[in-house]
């Protein structure tokens, strides 16, 4: 098994470096074959700087930049089209989140599942943050029949056969109910893990106070394309999991 880890970034530089000395220990720790690839959605910091410093010493890392703010979403569709690996790994480059729960995702892909969402039982973030993702998770309930617990959160395992398969994104800065419409229109099984959490060390998040009412209102408008996506395609696959959870 050969495994592609991607991490989405924008103005990480604060971060950055720790992110991918843990990330490279952790999958070093695994003993299996392995590609970092960083999607730099147009920092302006030196968040590419740093990252290519870090790849002199490490060959396993590598960067790919956006020339424009393409989205969130489109940077998972870049990773996804540039991963060789048989599985495919997306995680935050913000630090919250650690490869260490690697082993969890890889059981679910053993076991079956195509796409793994983490769970962040335990959240270290501000309760704007908070807010925002219950209220995509709620929504995402009504609106797309999401059955697990996180749909928004930052780490999520594919196989290769769900990377290549997805070809085209909404140009937003979210991906995990794109990826559960996507799931259920192909028939792919879908699962999650509980995951651990950490608090931000450096940076700042795109979530303001000011823009939330802005934010959700184009979160909803996203969710309800989604939902004529999801009523067009292919009805709900029996092979998606229920919601069966670690621990």
């Amino acid at each position: 098994m050969e495994l592609s880890v991607i991490f989405p970034a924008l103005n990480e530089s604060a971060v950055i470096e720790n992110t991918l000395a843990n990330a490279v220990s952790h999958l070093r720790a695994l003993g299996v074959p392995f590609e970092v690839i960083v999607i730099d959605n147009a920092s302006t910091d030196n968040t590419v700087a740093l990252i290519e410093a870090f790849a002199k010493q490490n060959p396993e890392v590598s960067v790919i930049r956006h020339p424009r703010n393409l989205g969130y979403a489109n940077s998972n569709l870049t990773g996804f089209r540039q991963a060789v690996g048989d599985v495919v790994v997306v995680a935050d480059s913000d630090g919250q989140h650690t490869l260490a729960d690697m082993p969890l995702f890889l059981d679910k892909i053993r076991g079956g599942a195509d796409v793994v969402y983490g769970w962040r039982k335990v959240r270290h973030d501000p309760v704007l943050r908070k807010a925002i993702s219950a209220g995509l998770s709620v929504a995402a309930r009504l609106l797309l029949r999401w059955k697990l617990h996180d749909i928004n959160c930052g780490f999520r395992v594919v196989t290769a056969e769900v990377a290549r398969s997805l070809t085209k994104v909404h140009p937003v800065n979210y991906f995990g109910p794109e990826l559960w419409v996507h799931a259920v229109n192909n028939g792919f099984r879908v699962d999650e893990v509980i995951v651990n959490h950490a608090e931000r060390k450096g940076g700042t998040s795109i979530h303001a106070p000011w823009r939330l009412p802005r934010t959700m209102a184009r979160a909803f408008r996203y969710l309800l394309t989604l939902r004529r996506e999801l009523r067009d395609g292919v009805p709900l696959a029996a092979k998606s999991l229920s919601s069966r959870r670690a621990g």
